[in-house]
């Protein structure tokens, strides 16, 4: 799937766009009301306005996707260097470089910076300036907390992130953003996944275009590690670009014998060197023998491309993972990858405004609390007022003690201590449940012409007196009652002979037994 890509140079005065099947090019207009004759030739209006035109021309070009894949930051203000600081952190990389910056009299670093990824491990190189370490020198350099020696990318990309507040106001949604080297990495590199044995190469890439801008990078697996830029002088170009029977290389070499030994420094600060050169260019056969010849321990793979650059762009417009690399340092230009945008910045307002919703029921709650709160305090001053004045009442002395409930509390102490506590009396017999036991069982009397002599039933205990004529309704009267067991427990003896019987009943009550 072809992406849209957005080549633009560090001042944002050349476009450069690539479309599924198009290509379309913008140029800032020259504008006539800036005073030639003015100290301040980039004044603020004209910055401005190119980057608004800049941005109307790119949102009608791509209408109506209002999307971006890729935007290509141009080098030509760039650099990459080695440095040594206490961490990656941006910040301190940034202050590294401009303390660098300073000693050497520059006026410090304008844009942005940012430390690459650590190169993955790769074969070691057959030679290097560095005297070999031992292992317990290494173990020892390993434990040090000595700063950090990293790959610091710099751009001066001020314009560009205006320009791009200027995209975002528009909607346009970019995908990421990335240098001109990362470009180059990402396009013509091995990927890790298509090595043979299983790791990619070190590679480095050269494009040189036909005004003599050479670019270079080195690259593993698509990840950027070093790059540089030089400009190749005209004879030097016409050796580039002359066929093989041009006998006066002395140019071409020399260019690419000062190449060969910024690549040697790089080689050195790395601990590794490329294994293949990718050359893009168009007539490079004699600089390629020269480049070889100063290089001679990677393989040369000569292109003969007439606009390198275009080729790159094209190459990265087919690319499907760009998305996926917008905070990898070594794939993209992270802080403009990731700079907050107007979603960002619509998410920052409804979190603003639920902060503020939150804020205004925080307050009423605190209001409403603050009114429950003097309620309460004007109830309790009304509850002691009644107190006192019962207290009043019963005891003049106690309503006027500031702690009245202490004094009541001494005082009932004093009183149990003085009056023992009262037992409760026991519970009352069940008088009426065994009277009703009791006349049960005499009803049978009537079907015997039994009677009944006597009976009482108190607290204390049951007596019962009867007559019968026959011994079994008494044994049956005798025997019901006392296994029915109740409050009561009766006994009976029968005494005398038929037909004068008499049953003599008596019972206790069963908890006092």
């Amino acid at each position: 799937m072809t992406q849209t890509i957005c080549l633009v140079n560090a001042d944002v005065t050349h476009l450069r766009l690539l479309t599924p099947g198009r290509e379309q090019e913008w140029r800032a207009p020259d504008l006539e009301t800036i005073d030639p004759d003015s100290s301040q030739i980039d004044s603020l209006a004209e910055v401005t306005a190119r980057l608004a035109g800049a941005a109307v021309w790119l949102a009608d070009a791509i209408s109506p996707n209002n999307r971006i894949g890729a935007i290509c930051v141009g080098v030509e203000q760039a650099g990459c260097v080695w440095i040594t600081a206490p961490s990656a952190d941006s910040n301190v990389i940034s202050a590294a470089l401009r303390k660098r910056d300073q000693e050497w009299g520059d006026a410090g670093v304008v844009g942005s910076a940012q430390a690459l990824a650590e190169a993955p491990p790769a074969r070691k190189m057959e030679f290097t300036l560095l005297p070999k370490r031992s292992p317990r020198v290494e173990q020892d350099a390993a434990k040090s907390t000595d700063p950090i020696h990293q790959t610091v990318l710099r751009l001066e990309d001020g314009a560009v992130s205006l320009w791009l507040d200027e995209l975002d106001r528009r909607n346009i949604r970019v995908d990421t953003v990335l240098s001109l080297w990362h470009a180059a990495a990402q396009a013509w590199t091995t990927p890790s996944a298509s090595a043979s044995n299983g790791a990619a190469p070190l590679e480095a890439i050269l494009l040189i275009d036909e005004a003599g801008q050479a670019i270079w990078c080195w690259a593993q697996a698509q990840s950027l590690l070093a790059a540089g830029r030089f400009h190749l002088p005209p004879a030097a170009r016409d050796s580039a670009h002359a066929g093989p029977e041009d006998d006066t290389p002395d140019d071409a070499r020399a260019e690419a014998g000062r190449l060969a030994l910024d690549w040697l420094t790089w080689s050195a600060q790395l601990g590794d060197q490329p294994q293949r050169i990718l050359l893009v260019a168009d007539n490079i056969n004699r600089f390629a023998a020269e480049l070889k010849r100063a290089w001679p321990a990677a393989k040369i793979d000569a292109r003969a491309i007439h606009d390198p650059v275009g080729a790159t762009l094209f190459a990265l417009a087919k690319s499907e993972n760009l998305a996926r690399t917008a905070e990898s340092p070594a794939r993209s230009v992270t802080s403009l990858s990731t700079r907050p945008g107007r979603s960002h910045r619509r998410l920052f307002h409804w979190a603003a405004a639920a902060i503020f919703v939150l804020a205004f029921a925080a307050a009423a709650f605190g209001v409403r609390s603050f009114a429950r709160a003097s309620e309460l305090r004007a109830e309790s001053r009304a509850f002691k007022s009644e107190i006192k004045s019962k207290l009043e009442a019963v005891d003049p002395a106690l309503a006027r003690d500031p702690r009245p409930e202490r004094a009541l509390q001494s005082r009932l102490i004093r009183i149990r201590q003085q009056n023992p506590d009262l037992v409760a009396p026991p519970s009352p017999k069940p008088l009426l449940d065994e009277f009703v036991r009791l006349a049960t069982q005499i009803q049978k009397l009537q079907e015997t012409d039994g009677a009944i002599t006597r009976f009482q039933i108190s607290s204390d205990s049951g007596f019962a007196l009867l007559n019968l004529k026959a011994f079994e309704p008494a044994e049956e009267i005798r025997s019901n009652l006392e296994q029915d067991t109740g409050s009561l427990q009766w006994r009976g003896r029968i005494e005398g002979s038929t037909p004068n019987l008499t049953l003599r009943l008596s019972g206790d009550w069963i908890d006092e037994q």
